[in-house]
């Protein structure tokens, strides 16, 4: 059995579909993660498949999600990024790699805030860029697209747009 809780506006739930199934919802079986929405009336999905042919580029390679600060990839990461430096902050690391995490943090998995501190799974994906291992980027971006509609429905009040243009893109095609 699915439970959701539907909203109603931002950050109200409708309490009367809680506990419901999908079917019970009138709501479409479960199939994989997508994100839905409607433009002027138009119903619009996106998915990894979806960006991955906006942004024209294949939807396979490496891709760590969700990694805990106890993972093995913090101090591969930390090794990579810092040798031979005092310690393991953004003015310490190499040039080469300041610049590829300022694009990191800039175009591809975009944040708020300083950027002194990358959380481990930014680190990971900016190591598989150091390293020339082939990222899926689609898979990346989609996920990113993910966090950041969570945040905006939390408790936390975020408010972020990810990938605007790439939205923009979306919603001309549909």
């Amino acid at each position: 059995m699915t439970c959701f809780i539907a909203l109603i506006g931002v950050g109200r739930y409708n309490e009367s579909l809680k506990g419901k199934t999908r079917a019970e919802m009138d709501l479409e079986e479960f199939k994989r993660t997508e994100i839905r929405s409607a433009l002027m009336g138009v119903p619009v999905t996106i998915t990894e498949d979806i960006i991955s042919k906006v942004v024209r580029c294949s939807n396979e390679g490496k891709f760590q999600w969700n990694l805990s600060k106890s993972s093995s990839w913090v101090n591969k990461t930390k090794e990579a990024f810092h040798i031979g430096r005092a310690t393991n902050k953004f003015c310490d690391m190499h040039k080469e790699y300041r610049v590829l995490q300022k694009l990191v943090l800039d175009c591809f998995l975009q944040k708020g805030g300083g950027t002194d501190t990358m959380s481990v799974d930014r680190n990971v994906f900016l190591y598989f860029l150091i390293n020339f291992e082939k990222v899926n980027l689609p898979r990346y971006m989609f996920n990113h697209m993910c966090w950041a509609l969570k945040e905006s429905q939390g408790k936390k009040e975020r408010r972020q747009v990810s990938y605007g243009r790439l939205l923009s893109k979306i919603f001309h095609q549909s």
